[in-house]
């Protein structure tokens, strides 16, 4: 019946968070059974092992302490935390290791017992390798991973910290949607504001003045991550932006954000079958598959033909190195409009900037590129391995 219940349990928060309310406004966890306190940000739902029976999260699921008690401990959890409306979620997990007093390690050989704990599986993929965080108790170990379990990925952030007897693990997951930058850094002022005590005595504030209090800690300062679900792509969204409708002008145009400062200031993201295009125009194309359609031949058999437009530069951005070929619009009714161009397996991936200029601009569309992950074509998801 507990394992019964535990799936039920699981089925039930996976499905809900998504739709769950807000019910927290910024809030430090004391768990006692570990020694520390820790702030979470804003806009969660956090379940624990000794939940009060009137606690309102509790009354959304439907659920009882113990069943959430039942749960916590079959995931080796003290906390968990859901965030519906940024779709994430944060665990803290403590591990049991009897063959090894982890804590007496160095922070490097802790990053490489937990290197070693990674090695050689076909069900995850680490996609940034361990390396040390320095925290003022201590050394983290920080690393970005993808776990594949059938049809769901779920990409993670996860610091680990040695304690004697196991580890603790601080994760912030997200499902079939890769992390983006504003995860890692969120990740890290969490972890800034974790406070290990001695667990015989009282817990220590880790916030001791109200400027770094959990208060403070505003998801609303974050960029927010957008999903195109027509071509699963997704990008981050800095704060002073905000979507507005797209251009009708614009047939390929999937999503516009106009900036809050200057609303003259805009960028539109679209995609469309290149390989029909270019059909229409040419007629039959060499039997070479799609591979040859990449940023190369749209720089040099396409928009090298093109007139009204100033030169064409290939550029990369971002961890995951993604070209665009850059042009800027010199002639028409769009002269002064900036294009960075993707074209990958026929379809081409565009991003369009205004000639309008706001405060940060250039800066935040850099930022909206270097984030730019097409997850269809990531070499980390194929082919997907079964578990």
């Amino acid at each position: 019946m507990k394992r019964i219940a535990s799936l039920l349990l699981c089925l039930i928060l996976f499905f809900t968070v998504f739709s769950l309310p807000a019910l927290a406004a910024g809030k430090e966890y004391d768990i006692k059974e570990l020694g520390l306190t820790v702030s979470v940000p804003k806009y969660h739902s956090g379940y624990t092992r000794d939940m009060a029976e009137d606690d309102p999260a509790l009354t959304v699921l439907g659920l009882d302490p113990q069943t959430v008690r039942e749960h916590l401990e079959s995931i080796d959890a003290y906390l968990l935390c859901l965030f519906p409306q940024n779709e994430y979620s944060i665990a803290i997990n403590f591990f049991d290791v009897s063959y090894l007093d982890t804590s007496a390690l160095s922070g490097q050989q802790f990053c490489d017992f937990i290197a070693e704990l990674y090695d050689g599986s076909d069900t995850f993929t680490l996609l940034e390798d361990p390396s040390l965080y320095e925290h003022p108790q201590g050394s983290f170990v920080k690393y970005n991973i993808l776990y594949r379990d059938e049809d769901l990925l779920t990409y993670s952030w996860e610091y680990c910290f040695p304690e004697e007897g196991g580890y603790l693990r601080f994760k912030l997951s997200r499902n079939d949607n890769p992390n983006t930058p504003a995860d890692q850094q969120l990740m890290d002022d969490l972890i800034d504001s974790v406070h290990f005590y001695a667990k015989d005595s009282a817990p220590v504030s880790s916030t001791p003045e109200p400027a770094s209090g959990p208060d403070s800690f505003d998801l609303d300062k974050y960029p927010f991550l957008y999903y195109d679900a027509e071509d699963s792509t997704t990008f981050e969204v800095p704060n002073s932006w905000e979507e507005a409708g797209a251009s009708e002008d614009t047939e390929w145009a999937h999503v516009k954000y106009v900036h809050r400062e200057n609303p003259a200031a805009f960028f539109q993201y679209g995609s469309m079958d290149f390989m029909d295009k270019l059909k229409e125009k040419n007629g039959d194309l060499p039997e070479r598959g799609l591979t040859f359609l990449d940023d190369t031949f749209l720089k040099d058999q396409v928009l090298g033909d093109l007139e009204g437009i100033g030169p064409v530069e290939i550029q990369e951005y971002g961890k995951t190195q993604t070209s665009f070929c850059r042009f800027t619009v010199t002639e028409g009714d769009f002269a002064g409009f900036t294009y960075y161009v993707h074209l990958k397996f026929g379809q081409l991936y565009l991003f369009q900037f205004s000639k309008d200029c706001a405060p940060g601009y250039d800066a935040d569309c850099a930022s909206v590129l270097s984030s730019t992950m097409i997850v269809s074509y990531l070499p980390s998801l194929a082919p997907l391995a079964t578990p």
